[in-house]
């Protein structure tokens, strides 16, 4: 069975420990969604002793996908988009891979919307199973000697691992009367530190993903070299908007700097339609301009601290 895991940007620079009052705004301000899309994988060893080859077989591994559905593909593609629309609303989190930190006040949208895409991912999961044993059928020709019926599982077993885990939970420390006042107070700084060190992961990546969202804006405005326009698509504007939108209810850290930067983009894009974009050289010329000087701005801002990247992981 395979987890959806997820890491989050954060930055490499030792964390402040001098404000403890804003790691604990921070615990208050948010709770913790602990959630995983769970699906049969459909890739497989296969048997290299049926492969002919010179190297040396001990050197190599060799896998098989037994199955090939687009049905499949578009379950595993809920997930994803699940993670994309989490990420913009959510907030790095301190504790495992997998993990959320929800602003309070948008945990009733967010709830509401998994209750959306655990319908979808059901839906989705039930069409692949329909046209599974079509899939299999066409495996036996496709996979010829690597074709193993022990590969696959029965309707209602892959029906049963298709999943989604989900649980809100409270970052806390158990009390006092239950480990002892020593072990409390040790577990207490020990979660106090730990929330210091996300409210500049949290920072950072506010940062970074507006620092994204801006710089894609304006290379997509500037002109090509032969002066021609690149082309221009209105998510470049509607993703960027709706970091701008969401962002007083994610700036849990009170960073106002970068308050300042979204302000500035925000009056920038007061009126401006995509269309207009396409269309007025004059529009496109200002907006970018402007996008250029906020960009300028918040690379200061950001300086040169250095940063792990986001990655995505898939265990079977």
């Amino acid at each position: 069975m395979q987890r959806e895991r997820l890491d989050f940007v954060t930055s490499a620079a030792a964390p402040d420990l001098s404000q403890v009052r804003d790691a604990r705004k921070i615990m208050e301000a948010v709770v913790v969604l602990d959630l995983t899309f769970h699906r049969p994988g459909i890739h497989r060893k296969a048997d290299l002793n049926k492969v002919e080859t010179a190297t040396d077989k001990s050197m190599l591994g060799l896998t098989k996908q037994i199955v090939s559905s687009p049905e499949y593909v578009e379950a595993c593609r809920v997930a994803n988009d699940t993670r994309g629309w989490l990420d913009r609303r959510t907030l790095p989190s301190p504790l495992r891979r997998g993990t959320y930190l929800v602003p309070v006040t948008m945990v009733g949208e967010v709830c509401e919307r998994l209750d959306q895409i655990e319908q979808d991912y059901a839906a989705k999961a039930e069409a692949f199973l329909v046209a599974y044993p079509m899939h299999v059928e066409e495996a036996k020709v496709r996979l010829g000697d690597q074709f193993d019926p022990r590969n696959y599982a029965m309707v209602d077993q892959l029906r049963a691992a298709f999943s989604v885990e989900r649980r809100l939970l409270d970052f806390g420390t158990p009390g006092e009367d239950k480990i002892g006042k020593a072990l409390w107070e040790s577990e207490r700084k020990r979660a106090e530190e730990t929330w210091r060190a996300a409210a500049d992961e949290i920072q950072d990546a506010l940062r970074c993903a507006f620092r994204s969202l801006v710089g894609h804006l304006a290379e997509r405005l500037e002109p090509n070299p032969d002066g021609s326009r690149k082309v221009f698509r209105d998510t470049a504007i509607e993703k960027l908007t709706e970091f701008l939108d969401l962002f007083k209810a994610r700036n849990l850290t009170g960073d106002a700097e970068l308050e300042g930067l979204v302000i500035q983009a925000r009056n920038v894009l007061q009126g401006k339609r995509p269309d207009a974009l396409r269309k007025s050289n004059v529009i496109r010329g200002e907006v970018a301009r402007e996008m250029g000087r906020v960009l300028t701005a918040l690379d200061t801002l950001m300086g040169d601290a250095p940063r792990r990247r986001i990655s995505f992981e898939e265990d079977e």
